[in-house]
């Protein structure tokens, strides 16, 4: 929503990876869950997994009901941010964020406290597109993203 590159190290080190790895309990291998009817999932639990293998880290991913982790697809349904940052957290079971106000600085409060709680670890985004032919009449999108259908047809084609 706001942007997660503050996230990630400027730069890749697996020498690092490494040292944390030393740090951590050894032995242990962790189960990342996934969609198995979703191939994009199936694909991006692959990159993970052999990412977390350089690192010394035992990850498998697994399309079972009890997983350690879990890869899901989380569209966001609105352009307000926190309207989406409320249904992003009721659709994970994480707890409400809190708003007063409205103001940005709330907002990014909210987003940066709900990544601090480290069960949410964005990986990609695919922003939605669409395309509407020539013969749509009376297209209009709503300023929160939504489709307003009512009054939307279709010119007749030329034989």
């Amino acid at each position: 929503m706001t942007g997660y590159e503050f996230l990630f190290a400027r730069r890749f080190s697996l020498q690092e990876a490494r040292q944390v790895r030393t740090r951590t309990s050894t032995g242990i291998t962790w189960t990342l869950g996934y969609d198995g009817n979703d191939s994009m999932a199936r694909l991006l639990a692959e990159r993970i997994s052999l990412s977390a293998s350089d690192a010394g880290l035992g990850l498998r991913i697994t399309n079972s009901n009890a997983p350690d982790a879990g890869l899901v697809r989380v569209p966001f349904t609105s352009l307000d941010g926190e309207v989406a940052l409320r249904e992003l957290a009721a659709l994970l079971g994480l707890p409400q964020p809190k708003f007063t106000g409205n103001s940005a600085e709330e907002l990014y409060a909210a987003e940066a406290a709900l990544l601090k709680s480290e069960r949410v670890i964005p990986v990609l985004h695919i922003p939605a597109s669409y395309a509407l032919s020539d013969a749509v009449r009376n297209w209009a999108e709503g300023r929160d993203g939504s489709w307003r259908l009512e009054d939307v047809w279709l010119e007749a084609g030329k034989p």
